[in-house]
């Protein structure tokens, strides 16, 4: 993300500085299955503030992703847009890494400065994960006397505004996998849809 950042014009850059943007469980498991975005903030983790363009001991970063739903004092469907303009610039393949697993490998990243996400594996197949996370002390937009770590949760999208946000992160690259697969949930969203008859 700092390579991306580092890419940008530097009029963009300029436009994105103390921009302040809204992450929300809820708004991107709601991408997945409407009804996790209608039942508001997720227990425990609710909507949290941050700098678009994080500022790091490396060097200035974006913080976008899918997790980012709306850009606070834009018009959401305005920011939206921002969002996934720089969540498809930040994906390009020459910012992308994959890895291929083997027994033993680790993986050292500093979650402020990338995106990452899990691909398809086979479920039968045995897979041991251990993360272990490093807190920063404190939110950088509340430290700065910008108002409060936590945000306003935000609107729940439409289906095709779901879509295509997470097309803008690369997630319909599997639409066609099985159920379990986050592409693989675009029926799922109707289905879940009909049956709360929201």
């Amino acid at each position: 993300m700092r390579c991306a950042y580092a890419d940008l014009p530097a009029e963009q850059q300029k436009r994105l500085e103390g921009v302040v943007g809204v992450h929300d469980f809820s708004w991107s498991n709601g991408l997945l299955i409407r009804h996790w975005a209608s039942a508001g903030k997720t227990p425990g983790q609710p909507p949290a503030r941050h700098y678009v363009v994080r500022q790091t001991p490396h060097g200035p970063t974006l913080y976008v992703g899918r997790h980012l739903s709306h850009i606070e004092g834009m018009d959401p469907a305005e920011g939206r847009r921002l969002i996934a303009d720089l969540n498809r610039f930040t994906t390009q393949p020459q910012y992308c890494y994959s890895h291929d697993w083997t027994p033993g490998d680790m993986i050292i990243y500093d979650n402020r400065t990338m995106l990452h996400r899990g691909r398809p594996y086979n479920p039968s197949e045995t897979r041991m994960n251990r993360r272990t996370t490093v807190g920063e002390c404190a939110n950088e937009v509340e430290r700065d006397g910008l108002g409060p770590a936590s945000g306003q949760p935000a609107p729940i999208p439409d289906p095709q505004e779901s879509w295509e946000a997470l097309d803008s992160t690369g997630v319909q690259e599997v639409e066609d996998g099985p159920e379990w697969l986050y592409g693989g949930r675009r029926e799922l969203w109707w289905e879940v849809d009909a049956e709360s008859g929201s």
